[in-house]
């Protein structure tokens, strides 16, 4: 289990976990041959590498100050243990991919709600506010697009 210390290892480690998943999905979609499951996994890599984007663009726009707040709750984490084990194999089915992204999407919630929790700081609850809205309204997309792939 990682443990952070200060605000921007929360953003630096949220952005290390969406481009780890990013290479996953480019290595799953090497593995895969049916067309419509690697439209998934490629729009996956994208989701992931946009995510990995977005969370750069919090850590450049948010005060310096506020990424070097350090937390008295430190919380820990168990994402990286869920994607060490990540289903990588040819025959993976599409409702498998969806709930394996919609797990590791709902552990990084699941952080920055407990973070949220814990932090006194108006400005950092709205940062881990705004950061979960994102992966929320990701997470939606998600699913919608892959409804929409599994009705072709």
């Amino acid at each position: 289990m990682r443990k952070f210390d200060q605000v921007k290892d929360i953003i630096e480690y949220s952005q290390e976990i969406h481009n780890r998943l990013g290479k996953f999905y480019d290595q799953l979609s090497d593995k895969h041959q049916s067309s419509r499951i690697k439209m998934l996994i490629d729009y996956l890599g994208r989701h992931e590498r946009n995510l990995a984007e977005c969370l750069s663009q919090y850590e450049n726009d948010t005060a310096q100050q506020m990424m070097d707040t350090w937390l008295e709750f430190t919380p820990t984490s168990n994402i990286d243990e869920k994607i060490n084990y990540l289903p990588l194999h040819a025959d993976i089915t599409l409702r498998q991919i969806v709930e394996t992204a919609l797990d590791v999407d709902n552990a990084i919630v699941e952080l920055y709600r407990d973070l949220k929790e814990h932090v006194d700081l108006p400005e950092l609850k709205e940062l881990f506010e705004n950061m979960i809205e994102m992966e929320d309204n990701e997470k939606k997309r998600l699913v919608r697009d892959a409804m929409s792939l599994d009705d072709m």
